[in-house]
């Protein structure tokens, strides 16, 4: 027999040998974060213990992507992860994101398709314009954000192979609230500004909480090339003004609050996007380089964009000469 419920109706006293959960969210109601953690809790916390032989029952959620914190990305982004097996099937493989990779054999060969006699270029051509770019990538692509979503892209940043070693490194960072693996991490990012020109020495996020921030930041500066002449901003939001007060008091680094920013996101990287377009702006070799190119490229609907707020800081900071005289903090 089979019984069907809805997400978040009641299934108590009743269990199952196959859990099936088919499309939990639509895309409208991915776009409440309220919605998608409705879903997500009502599968954690109450279907997935409906099973009535827990070590041979199956579980089987089929749906598109429609968020990056959707369930599908909720399950993948866990450490339970690994008990599932997660097969993705893309309209097309121009984005790379087959799993698993054996069932690239089944894609056409000339043209990239799936299944061209019901998901034609046409076809698909005609839902990415109805759909729009957004809901493409995730109802099509299976990739909740698109790879490029037009406002920053990959090819814009060349990668150097080695650091230009006369040039001063000095460091932005933008300090997270708390160390919570679900919040926005605490990112970090080195650079040098040197004939109109920026290359990002590295860049990470780290979820720490503070006292364990505060203790990292001297020991990854100095790591990255810090000197007495390097200086250091800090955004004032969440910790970072404890952030300066502690630094400036335990430590001689040259570190210092930034200017609040007076325009959203989207605003403060139109206005640095002709200095990325330019080509003004490269990267140097390291592990780092891929995460960092994959927040860029999915604002602003990536999951996080502290890297992508650590990169206008840079930038900002030479365009307008805000960085100012440095100032030794003893």
């Amino acid at each position: 027999m089979r019984r069907a419920t809805s997400v978040g109706g009641t299934v108590t006293g009743q269990g199952g040998d196959f859990l099936i959960v088919d499309d939990p969210l639509s895309p409208q109601m991915a776009n409440s974060a309220t919605e998608r953690e409705n879903a997500n809790e009502w599968y954690r916390t109450t279907f997935y213990s409906r099973l009535n032989q827990a070590d041979i029952g199956v579980r089987i959620i089929i749906m598109q992507r429609v968020h990056e914190e959707d369930l599908s990305g909720f399950l993948l982004d866990r450490e339970t992860r690994t008990k599932y097996k997660h097969i993705c099937i893309p309209a097309t493989n121009e984005d790379g994101n087959i799993k698993p990779k054996s069932l690239e054999k089944f894609y056409n060969k000339e043209n990239g398709l799936f299944w061209e006699d019901r998901f034609s270029k046409e076809v698909l051509d005609d839902y990415k314009s109805a759909l729009g770019t957004y809901g493409y990538a995730g109802q099509l692509q299976q990739t909740p954000t698109p790879l490029d979503s037009g406002m920053i892209h990959k090819d814009w940043f060349k990668i150097d192979r080695y650091r230009k070693d006369d040039a001063t490194v000095n460091f932005v960072i933008d300090p997270a609230y708390t160390a919570n693996q679900k919040n926005d991490p605490s990112a970090l990012l080195a650079y040098t500004y040197q004939d109109n020109k920026w290359q990002i020495v590295d860049c990470i996020n780290v979820h720490k909480e503070f006292p364990e921030l505060v203790k990292f930041i001297p020991q990854w500066v100095k790591k990255n090339g810090y000197t007495t002449k390097s200086r250091i901003f800090v955004e004032p939001k969440a910790s970072g003004k404890s952030i300066v007060q502690t630094l400036v008091r335990e430590t001689g680094l040259n570190v210092k609050e930034d200017k609040p920013p007076t325009k959203d996101k989207v605003a403060r990287v139109s206005d640095i996007s002709a200095s990325l377009e330019s080509g003004r702006v490269s990267l140097l070799n390291g592990d780092w380089n891929r995460e960092f190119l994959d927040q860029l490229t999915r604002f602003p609907a990536a999951k996080h964009d502290d890297m992508v707020d650590c990169l206008v800081m840079a930038v900002n900071k030479e365009i307008w000469g805000g960085a100012g005289k440095v100032v030794y903090f003893n």
